[in-house]
């Protein structure tokens, strides 16, 4: 199968315990693992980028499709 000019391959080695809870998660949320993954890492990269007096919040909607929020907790009423 050929990806596209955006993407690209990588090996990665991860505990077979790892793999097979995200293989499980993917199969719950019907996706594939590759998306699974892409997804948290970007979730990841978000929340390790984000202003720091933000909250990065990753939920899911009622279609089981991750949702990621910012908030900026000041905004919470309490």
């Amino acid at each position: 199968m050929s990806i596209s000019d955006s993407n690209t391959r990588t090996t990665i080695t991860i505990p077979k315990e790892l793999k097979s809870k995200l293989e499980e998660m993917a199969k719950n949320q019907n996706r594939s693992l590759n998306n699974l993954i892409v997804t948290i890492l970007g979730a990841y990269l978000r929340a390790e980028t984000a202003d720091p007096d933000r909250t990065i919040v990753m939920a899911y909607d009622y279609s089981d499709e991750p949702v990621i929020m910012e908030y900026d907790p000041s905004e919470i009423e309490e």
